[in-house]
């Protein structure tokens, strides 16, 4: 996969890899540091989801090594990774309202 994605690839791309591995909780999708992110930050597994299936992708950086894509839906804004055309990751999150 070569990144970084543009315009509207990265949300084409989440949708895709839901519709294909839809039977993934979204929770085995979270970093070890979005879990405790979430938790701290009372971000449920059900907002996370939706956010992935609607939000708008309003941002991508470099760091780390990998590229991240930040992902805002109604109250929720989550950092997204690619580790593959058909895996990623949610690298945190937290509210925006």
């Amino acid at each position: 996969m070569k990144e970084p994605l543009q315009c509207d690839e990265p949300r084409k791309l989440l949708r895709e890899i839901l519709a294909k591995k839809g039977h993934v909780s979204i929770r085995e999708r979270f970093s070890l540091h979005a879990d405790d992110r979430t938790k701290v930050r009372k971000v449920s597994d059900l907002e996370c989801l939706a956010a992935v299936r609607a939000g708008a992708v309003v941002g991508r950086e470099f760091e780390k090594g990998t590229w991240r894509y930040r992902v805002e839906a109604a109250g929720v804004c989550l950092i997204v990774a690619f580790r593959s055309e058909s895996e990623f990751r949610i690298v945190t999150a937290w509210r925006t309202d």
